[in-house]
């Protein structure tokens, strides 16, 4: 997988997160006490510039009632970038099919 996909997904997985926070009515301050951050680095979470690690993952799933599962694969349309609103490089998809198939989804 390229660098550019992998930032991608993060981009990806970062919107999700906005959007759970959004859901649930929380702000980057209260999802930062919550795990620990800086709501800078929510911020950067949201858009992508910053990664999570495995226990932040877990921690999230724990603040949203969600699987990690569910954060991780959940992402709307996984063709389209949130963002951009373009197509997903053929690569990504295949990160992202192969993700499901492991999970049984």
């Amino acid at each position: 997988m390229r660098s550019d996909d992998v930032d991608q997904v993060y981009a990806v997985l970062g919107h999700r997160i906005r959007e759970l926070r959004h859901d649930k009515g929380l702000t980057q301050i209260d999802l930062a006490h919550a795990l620990g951050l800086s709501r800078t680095s929510i911020a950067n979470i949201e858009v992508g510039r910053q990664r999570i690690l495995m226990h932040q993952l877990l921690q999230l799933a724990d603040v949203f009632h969600t699987s990690p599962q569910n954060l991780l694969i959940a992402l709307g349309d996984p063709h389209i970038d949130p963002d951009t609103g373009e197509r997903l490089p053929s690569e990504t998809l295949a990160w992202i099919e192969k993700a499901r198939a492991q999970n049984g989804r």
